[in-house]
């Protein structure tokens, strides 16, 4: 089943209605689906970390990586375990996955990320 996703703002809000700004495309999404139950989930808006974040993140993995002679994903996989916001799966906190951090969440993984960088005399220039 193909799913729509769309950002918008609440236009306004009655006891039993509410308006939302256009959502893109939507229309057309919708058009084949005039007689189906739909299941609507509302949530607030989180920016996710940014590119930006993820590519000096992932270089800085890197680097550590080659100076301990470990594989990057082991370093990541270690960061996210010490530091790291942890989420439950069947009654076991477990790293929550990063791609999931938004730009707020971002210090709990950068900020060990240099701090062990520093160890190893690795700077960024």
């Amino acid at each position: 089943m193909l799913t729509y996703s769309a950002r918008t703002r609440i236009l306004r809000l009655g006891p039993d209605s509410a308006a939302f700004s256009p959502l893109p495309h939507f229309e057309a999404w919708a058009m084949d689906r005039q007689d189906e139950w739909l299941d609507l989930q509302i949530k607030p808006f989180r920016p996710r970390r940014t590119l930006d974040q993820n590519a000096l993140w992932h270089k800085l993995l890197d680097m550590i990586a080659k100076e301990t002679g470990n594989d990057l994903e082991t370093v990541k996989s270690y960061i996210k375990e010490e530091y790291g916001y942890k989420v439950e799966f069947r009654g076991r906190l477990v790293p929550k996955p990063s791609h999931l951090y938004t730009t707020a969440d971002w210090e709990a993984l950068m900020g060990p990320t240099l701090a062990l960088a520093a160890e190893y005399g690795i700077v960024l220039q």
